[in-house]
């Protein structure tokens, strides 16, 4: 038969012992949700920038095509004008180099708008691609501020549960003496 200070010493050991089993699992289980959680931001994150780019696209398009729609209503009214022009020299019985000058002015205003139209157009193009720029630094930022899960260290778990066998130990030697 077993006698008690034998039996508590082995209890108190194997309890140790699957205390820092139980530690280590549990340590172990937390990383790996923390990587679960890690893993599901940054797909929350990269869906994010997803959506974020079409929207910017979008604008591109938009912006493009106002632009075209701008340019080709100054060229109609460009037209228009130089065709108002004629006529109305033509009633006047006005002719040379006037008439010619008043032709060219249009065309020159026209050309200075429509290059004015292109430019800002080139400038939101701009604007938009450092704002996507924005969203990727923005996307790296709210990645990282998740962190990664680390798995635990066996060591400390080893040795909390070496050291509780030691202590069972040494309460059995000095029940025995």
């Amino acid at each position: 038969m077993c006698e008690p200070m034998t039996i508590a010493a082995v209890t108190m050991a194997v309890a140790s012992a699957g205390s820092a089993v139980a530690g280590y699992q549990g340590a172990k289980a937390q990383a790996e949700m923390q990587n679960k959680m890690f893993e599901q931001n940054k797909l929350n994150s990269y869906e994010a920038m997803r959506q974020g780019y079409l929207t910017y696209q979008q604008r591109q398009q938009q912006e493009s095509a106002a632009a075209a729609q701008d340019i080709q209503a100054r060229r109609l009214e460009a037209v228009q004008q130089t065709a108002t022009s004629n006529v109305a020299a033509g009633e006047a019985g006005v002719s040379g180099f006037s008439v010619e000058r008043v032709l060219r002015d249009i065309g020159a205003t026209a050309s200075r708008d429509i290059s004015t139209i292109e430019q800002n157009r080139d400038w939101n193009f701009s604007q938009i691609n450092n704002e996507m720029l924005g969203l990727k630094t923005q996307t790296k930022s709210r990645i990282l501020s998740v962190p990664k899960g680390m798995k635990p260290n066996v060591l400390p778990y080893i040795l909390q549960g070496a050291g509780g066998a030691a202590q069972a130990y040494g309460t059995y030697k000095t029940g025995q003496t």
